[in-house]
C-alpha cells in the first residue's frame, strides 16, 4: 500500500463556509461579475447554479482570472479575518499522511490564508488551479491519484460539485465540510477538525 494522501480544499473547507472572509469574497465576485459580466442578477443566479467553478464562469464571460482576482482579493485582512486553530494544527500535524491543498483560488490568497490559520508548516503542498490554468480540480485530481492511489486518497471539501464528485469519480474517499451538517451524497461533518477525527 503507498503513502496516504489527503487532499484539503482552502476556503470553506480549512476555515468556516459562513466566515466574514467568505462573504467578503462573495461580495466582491458579484459585484466584479456584475460590473464586468453585465449580468443581471437573475442571470447571475443562474450562472451560480449552472457553472459552479468561477474560473469556468470567467472564461464563458471572457473575463480575465487575473482582473477578477486583483478585484476579489485586494487588500484582505487576513489576520483580522481569520484565527488560528491549535487543535486542528495538532490533528494535521499527527496524520500519518501526504497533506496537500488544492484550491481555485490564486497561490497568494491560499498562502495568505494557510499562514493566518496557522496551518503552513502541517501541508506539505499547495496546488491552485488558477495559477495551472485550467478551470476545476478533475486534471489535478486524476494526476495525484496515480501517483498515490485512489484507495488511499481522501478529499475533503465544502463543494460537493467542485470538490466531492470529481474525487468519487476517481474512486477516492470523500468527506463533506457543511457548517449545518446538510445531508447529501457523502459523509457530512460541521468542521473539518471532526471530519480528521472520523478518518479510520
Amino acid at each position: 500500500m503507498g503513502q496516504r494522501l489527503i487532499i484539503l480544499d482552502l476556503d470553506g473547507t480549512c476555515y468556516p463556509s459562513d466566515s466574514a472572509l467568505t462573504r467578503i469574497i462573495d461580495t466582491r465576485t458579484t459585484e466584479f461579475l456584475t460590473r464586468h459580466g453585465s449580468l443581471t442578477p437573475i442571470q447571475l443566479t443562474a450562472m451560480e447554479e449552472q457553472t459552479p467553478s468561477i474560473l469556468e464562469a470567467l472564461a464563458r464571460l471572457g473575463l480575465p482570472r487575473q482582473q477578477w482576482a486583483s478585484a476579489v482579493y485586494r487588500a484582505m485582512p487576513y489576520r483580522q479575518l481569520l484565527r488560528r486553530n491549535p487543535a486542528l494544527v495538532r490533528a494535521l500535524s499527527r496524520m500519518a499522511a501526504r497533506r496537500v491543498v488544492v484550491t481555485m483560488a490564486p497561490e497568494q490568497h491560499a498562502v495568505a490564508v494557510l499562514e493566518a490559520l496557522g496551518l503552513t508548516g502541517v501541508i506539505d503542498d499547495m496546488i491552485s488551479v488558477f495559477e495551472v490554468g485550467h478551470t476545476d480540480k478533475r486534471v489535478i485530481y486524476r494526476s495525484l491519484v496515480e501517483t498515490y492511489g485512489a484507495s488511499t486518497t481522501t478529499v475533503l471539501g465544502d463543494n460537493v460539485a467542485l470538490d466531492l464528485e470529481p474525487a468519487a469519480a476517481l474512486g477516492c474517499g470523500c468527506a463533506h465540510i457543511h457548517p449545518r451538517h446538510h445531508a447529501g451524497l457523502f459523509p457530512v461533518y460541521r468542521d473539518l477538525l471532526q471530519a480528521l477525527s472520523a478518518l479510520p
